[in-house]
């Protein structure tokens, strides 16, 4: 098991452009069920892992300098320059790839991602984290402050929201 911690309030802010932006990128799988994009993060492994918004247009890095390309929040201790080290964890394995994480998607016990970014944030949560158990499966988590792993899942000690990672799509570099 891994867990990736994201800083919340940026993972947040990437949430709330997808939410806002005009168009999407659609993931593989809606694309091949021909349904439409939805507002989503992208959970992206290439050199480093990190999370950008889905949204058309992206949010620059730079918004003075437009060719420095788009926004991303790198997972904790996981920036640019880990590719390697990331390509010999069980868990994200050496294949690059992008997996959507649809903001708006409603868990099995009704909650919905979006939500649960935005109680965390109230919540004064630092982290958004991502445990991953295997190459399929990953939980939400959202630590308390000070702490360096799941804590707390989304203040319900049941089982937390967990998903296949059926979106995730080999990408061969961005």
């Amino acid at each position: 098991m891994i867990t990736l911690l994201f800083p919340l309030d940026q993972a947040l802010g990437l949430a709330e452009h997808a939410l806002t932006a005009p168009d999407h990128v659609r993931s593989l799988t809606r694309e091949e069920e021909g349904l439409p994009a939805v507002p989503a993060l992208l959970w992206v492994k290439d050199d480093g892992t990190y999370l950008m918004s889905n949204g058309i247009p992206g949010p620059p890095a730079d918004p003075g300098r437009p060719d420095a390309g788009q926004q991303v929040v790198y997972a904790d201790g996981w920036g640019s320059g880990t590719r390697q080290e990331l390509g010999h964890t069980d868990e994200i394995g050496g294949d690059d790839f992008v997996e959507h994480l649809e903001l708006t998607q409603r868990f099995p016990d009704g909650r919905v991602l979006i939500d649960l970014l935005r109680a965390a944030a109230r919540q004064r949560r630092p982290w958004l984290a991502l445990v991953l158990e295997d190459l399929d499966t990953f939980r939400y988590a959202f630590p308390k402050p000070d702490t360096q792993g799941p804590a707390v899942n989304h203040g319900s000690p049941a089982d937390p929201p967990r998903r296949p990672s059926a979106n995730r799509r080999d990408i061969g570099g961005l």
